[in-house]
């Protein structure tokens, strides 16, 4: 004889079991929507916004033959604002490297001219003030991301192991004249951003008369170091 009991609280575990089964599949939760490209870049310039350190990596393949410019630009900083790094110039047809501290609106270079620190007038060299490109000015190279229009998606290419997504659009000339005096404030510029699956940023080529007359391409990385920028002031020699 069958056990009514017994197969009533089975039935019962069964209908339980399915009950619960049914419900977790019925609140799964949905796919979270894409992120648009408008997004995607406002993100990334909110994170290096808020952040109180920097580390960039600015170059061009090359630079007009006529001009005086920046070739690289390689170093940290941090809101005070302050930086410190190294610049490899091109002056009179000479490429010039130099160490180069920045800080308290006052900047320090020291090249293999001379064994110390001077002090410099970037102006005078046709070279951004160094601490201001990580400060927290419209100017600074954070303010890429925030002043980017016109955006779109343009797809897929792959380095190394990477697989990267490019972004497109134009910046004004005035952001690009207050990060690099020689720029025309008069031109807009194209900037096209690689942003990784993850939507994190890889790195970013800019496009655009960086020298009068001349149409010259900067690549630009950055990211947020893992220790506090620190920089001292050279003492006086």
């Amino acid at each position: 004889m069958i056990d009514m009991r017994r197969s009533l609280s089975l039935l019962f575990v069964f209908s339980l079991v399915a009950g619960l089964t049914l419900g977790a599949c019925s609140e799964a939760k949905p796919k979270e929507k894409a992120r648009t490209a408008e997004q995607i870049i406002q993100d990334i310039g909110d994170e290096f916004a808020t952040a109180n350190d920097l580390e960039f990596d600015l170059n061009t393949e090359k630079l007009p033959g006529d001009v005086n410019g920046i070739k690289n630009a390689v170093g940290a900083g941090n809101r005070s604002p302050a930086f410190i790094g190294t610049v490899d110039l091109i002056t009179g047809g000479v490429a010039v490297g130099a160490e180069i501290i920045a800080a308290d609106g006052q900047g320090w270079a020291k090249t293999g001219l001379s064994p110390d620190m001077l002090l410099i007038d970037p102006a005078a060299l046709d070279a951004p003030e160094p601490a201001l490109l990580v400060g927290t000015g419209d100017n600074g190279l954070v303010a890429i991301f925030s002043s980017a229009t016109g955006l779109s998606a343009k797809g897929k290419s792959r380095e190394g192991n990477l697989v990267l997504e490019t972004i497109t659009g134009t910046v004004p000339g005035e952001l690009m004249a207050g990060l690099l005096p020689t720029a025309s404030a008069k031109s807009s510029f194209s900037v096209e951003f690689r942003v990784t699956e993850k939507g994190a940023f890889h790195d970013l080529y800019m496009t655009g008369e960086f020298y009068q007359g001349h149409k010259t391409t900067y690549r630009l990385k950055m990211s947020i170091p893992t220790e506090p920028v620190v920089v001292i002031q050279p003492t006086e020699q």
